[in-house]
């Protein structure tokens, strides 16, 4: 009962406002005020054709009260599309908890946990192919599809079908891959530069993931004309948990490439 006297209220006040507005206008032009008065009642009550089942709105843009905002009561206003929509408040928020949505809510909490620190490569390794959004949400939507496997409502991450990098430049071909001492891992590639999609000054990087979520990238500097590229793997976790992927970069062009599967080593 009080939600809906302050729903009426608001309604009120809004047509009161149309109401005066008109009534000035006509005074300022020498015309009938109650004309123009009702006027602006009749346009503010032109109803918005929203989709079944959206909030409740009413449209106040209009020549005789202009632009509107912040909150009356139970109500706020907005731009919604370029007009000034006037927005009750929800009654109840629906937040169904099914158990194909906690398994998408457990990849994405998996997700976050793992790669939060990283986002500064994957504002370049997913810059190219946004479609509108950002790098970490191209990021996310690629690897809730293909870095997870399991049954609802839990999801198992595998490190070898992670994607990390998504791009148009080309990558080189791989002569070898290999731990030649400690926790050192070592490669060597193609060196392709002046190919289309191929750049002396790209930079190589490698991922490497293991199914715990422990994520390193790694680069030390090499460029795609260097032709090979040694690092070390931090951590305590044995070489052989770790998946590898490799992929090159260019901070210049803000470019990469797709990223490429490496193993372990």
């Amino acid at each position: 009962m009080y939600s809906k006297l302050k729903s009426l209220l608001t309604i009120c006040f809004a047509l009161a406002v149309s109401f005066l507005a008109g009534s000035a206008i006509g005074l300022a032009y020498s015309i009938n005020p109650l004309i123009f008065g009702l006027l602006g009642m009749l346009v503010s009550l032109i109803p918005l054709g929203l989709p079944s089942g959206s909030l409740t709105m009413a449209v106040t843009q209009n020549t005789l009260i202009g632009r509107s905002r912040n909150k009356i009561g139970g109500a706020v206003f907005r731009t919604w599309k370029g007009l000034n929509v006037l927005q009750s408040k929800p009654l109840t928020v629906a937040n169904p908890d099914t158990v194909a949505q906690q398994f998408q809510r457990n990849k994405m909490r998996a997700l976050v946990n793992m790669f939060r620190q990283y986002l500064a490569f994957l504002r370049l390794s997913f810059n190219e192919f946004n479609n509108g959004t950002t790098p970490w949400a191209t990021f996310v939507g690629k690897n809730l599809k293909a870095a997870f496997s399991g049954s609802p409502p839990t999801p198992t991450f595998v490190p070898e079908d992670l994607i990390v990098s998504s791009g148009t430049l080309v990558n080189p071909s791989i002569s070898s891959f290999s731990n030649p001492s400690g926790r050192n891992i070592s490669i060597s590639w193609v060196d392709n530069s002046g190919q289309p999609g191929a750049n002396a000054s790209d930079r190589a990087v490698i991922v490497c993931a293991t199914g715990a979520g422990e994520v390193y990238f790694l680069t030390d500097g090499s460029n795609r004309s260097d032709a090979t590229m040694t690092v070390t793997v931090p951590g305590s976790t044995s070489l052989s948990s770790y998946e590898c992927h490799f992929y090159m970069d260019n901070q210049s062009l803000r470019k990469s490439s797709d990223s490429i599967s490496l193993g372990t080593v």
